[in-house]
């Protein structure tokens, strides 16, 4: 039986990423760092503890600051 995916997005790049879980966990499993990201869904800001759900497709944009 396959497990549900998700698709974590990073620059063009898809990720799958098991689906029922927190974004964090997803992102984590991958080297993302949880405060260094954006989440985005349906282009719709999110936090990283939503939870996947099969078929999501969710953009990690990187923060950047600076002067």
């Amino acid at each position: 039986m396959e497990k549900p995916q998700a698709t974590l997005i990073f620059k063009e790049k898809s990720i799958p990423c098991r689906a029922n879980t927190p974004i964090w966990k997803g992102m984590k499993a991958h080297g993302f760092s949880r405060s260094a990201f954006l989440i985005v869904r349906d282009g719709e800001l999110i936090t990283d503890d939503e939870i996947l759900k099969a078929g999501d497709q969710i953009e990690i944009i990187l923060v950047v600051s600076g002067g």
